[in-house]
């Protein structure tokens, strides 16, 4: 199984955190490259990306799996998968997520089985090796888990196939979700200049206050000397 889906590490998160992992590959040139180890950059629990996608998609298909890439991998030959599954406690009419579980795998493997199933059908008039076709797996997301152009992989699909996605948004396959990016964005207030009315208005307030000081300071006076 190893050798056939290139599994790099299995793990499982609960509230607690990243409580248990076990990495698979144990040679060097299977490990991903990356710097840190999956124990050490995923350790946020509940906080996670892959957790909460895991326990939505339970919500939805209690027995399927989230796969993802990271965003715009690329044809990068150390990209890994991520897959997550959601285990939910049951008692009685209640459910409650216990534990998510979950294994990376290489995404040329991916690749390389999504091209080995779709490029082979006796029954089909064009596969997905036909110049005339291309095909995709993407997430829930919109976003390209594997394409024939490795290159596509982590892209939004939108993103390479506009008109496609805008008809499956039209036939409700996905919504349209619009958000704004407010980094870096500096709002400038501009000072204006105030006009006759607002200084007038302002005039007749600090007399008014005035004359009740006046008005306090007197009964205060009158009140210090016996009738």
């Amino acid at each position: 199984m190893k050798q056939r889906f290139g599994l790099t590490l299995v793990f499982m998160a609960t509230r607690s955190g990243l409580t248990r992992w076990q990495d698979i590959s144990t040679e060097p040139e299977e490990e991903n490259g990356e710097s840190t180890h999956f124990s050490e950059v995923h350790n946020r629990a509940t906080d996670e990306i892959w957790y909460r996608r895991a326990v939505e998609q339970y919500l939805i298909e209690p027995e399927s799996f989230v796969y993802s890439v990271p965003f715009e991998a690329g044809d990068k030959n150390d990209t890994l998968v991520t897959a997550t599954h959601a285990i939910f406690h049951t008692e009685g009419s209640r459910q409650a997520p216990a534990a998510v579980v979950g294994f990376q795998f290489h995404h040329t493997a991916l690749h390389a089985r999504f091209m080995n199933i779709t490029s082979q059908c006796d029954k089909c008039e064009k596969t997905c090796a036909h110049n005339d076709l291309d095909c995709y797996i993407i997430d829930n997301h919109g976003y390209i888990v594997v394409s024939e152009n490795r290159k596509h992989s982590g892209m939004f699909f939108g993103e390479i196939e506009g008109s496609v996605m805008e008809s499956m948004v039209i036939d409700r396959v996905f919504q349209r979700v619009i958000m704004y990016d407010y980094q870096a964005v500096c709002f400038k207030s501009e000072r204006q200049e105030a006009n006759h009315s607002t200084k007038n208005v302002l005039n007749l307030q600090f007399l008014n206050w005035f004359m009740n000081w006046i008005g306090t300071q007197i009964v205060w006076l009158l009140l210090q000397f016996p009738f």
